[in-house]
């Protein structure tokens, strides 16, 4: 079976931030279609000294899916035994 693509985001500075913090834009291509865009959405005042390169996937994940998949989420931090901490 052929590999087939699934899903790309693609996350770039708006270069309308500080040193501190940063802006950017997001778009989420569309499944089997990577040139074609299914969502958009931006991430604002990002600390990039603070915070890391997969923090600003997840910010971008959550900016632009997050509020539909809010049921999920829950979901997730219910499913944690008492004393499991994030990874």
């Amino acid at each position: 079976m052929p590999a087939r693509h699934l899903g790309t985001i693609e996350i770039a500075n708006d270069n309308t931030g500080t040193r501190q913090t940063g802006n950017y834009m997001v778009r989420f291509a569309k499944f089997n279609s990577p040139g074609q865009t299914w969502r958009r959405g931006t991430v604002s005042g990002f600390d990039r000294v603070k915070r890391g390169p997969y923090d600003l996937l997840l910010a971008a994940l959550l900016a632009v899916v997050g509020p539909r998949n809010i049921r999920f989420i829950d979901e997730m931090n219910a499913e944690r035994i008492d004393g499991d901490e994030a990874p």
